[in-house]
């Protein structure tokens, strides 16, 4: 076979500009969203004063012995405790590997197994997100918040994630590169990663509504996009570098 090698349609520095555009402008509609949010909270927290003083007149009219006062639910909310640092850092550090690295390096690692194999995991892997999506509609009580089982998920997320990396590192010539078995266990690790951080993204996401309110949220969003600019930046750092090389699917290697 004879490879054929057709002229990019753009260059790389058009795309990385191109994409830090697009992340430039969610960056300034995520400030703005928060801003308007902000201004909304403080206008009602100021009508809930207004109608709070008319309620304590009319407490100290009724009973000048005893007074409640009750404090808000949402300021209670947006407090972060230690458990829920922890929370945020795992969640940037699976967008780290998950929305940074993966994406980055999925030629380099399945394009060794065959172009098969590479198409097929990255359609299934695709359709993780949705699958896990029914899946907390269907069973809520599944993703009820247990720490065990979260940092249990992200050291096994992690470790799968060391083999897909792996199998970067080392191509073209991959663990098991020309045998049945090695096309199966990426397919299994990468369907894995996707499946586990998934899991936990929707979980925390959770969490971080019931807890922390529209803060909680609006650090789950920040880290988001911090992890995935890490993740990305540092494959690109080491793309720069050539410590990935790609497979010629019409070459042959001899990896024995």
């Amino acid at each position: 076979m004879i490879a054929q090698h057709h002229e990019a349609r753009f260059s790389v520095q058009t795309y990385l500009i191109c994409l830090s555009i697009i992340m430039l402008i969610s960056f300034i509609a995520f400030i703005l969203l928060w801003k308007t949010q902000k201004e909304k909270k403080v206008k009602s927290q100021a009508e809930q004063i207004i109608i709070g003083e008319n309620a304590h007149s009319s407490l100290l009219a009724v009973n000048n012995d005893e007074i409640i006062v009750q404090h808000d639910d949402d300021n209670k909310q947006e407090k972060f405790t230690r458990k829920t640092i922890i929370y945020l850092i795992i969640i940037l550090w699976t967008s780290v590997l998950l929305i940074g690295c993966i994406p980055s390096i999925n030629s380099y690692s399945l394009n060794p197994y065959g172009a098969s194999t590479f198409h097929y995991v990255i359609i299934l892997c695709q359709c993780c997100y949705p699958f896990v999506s029914l899946i907390a509609s269907l069973s809520p009580k599944l993703f009820n918040v247990s720490t065990i089982g979260i940092i249990i998920s992200t050291i096994s997320g992690t470790l799968a994630f060391f083999y897909i990396f792996l199998t970067a590192y080392l191509s073209p010539c991959s663990p098991y590169v020309d045998e049945w078995i090695g096309k199966y266990i990426i397919a299994i690790l990468w369907a894995l990663v996707y499946l586990i951080f998934y899991y936990e993204r929707i979980v925390l996401g959770n969490y971080f509504n019931k807890t922390s309110g529209h803060r909680g949220l609006f650090w789950y969003g920040l880290l988001t996009q911090a992890g995935a600019f890490i993740g990305a930046l540092f494959i690109f750092i080491l793309t720069s570098f050539d410590v990935f090389k790609e497979r010629d699917l019409c070459t042959n290697y001899n990896c024995h």
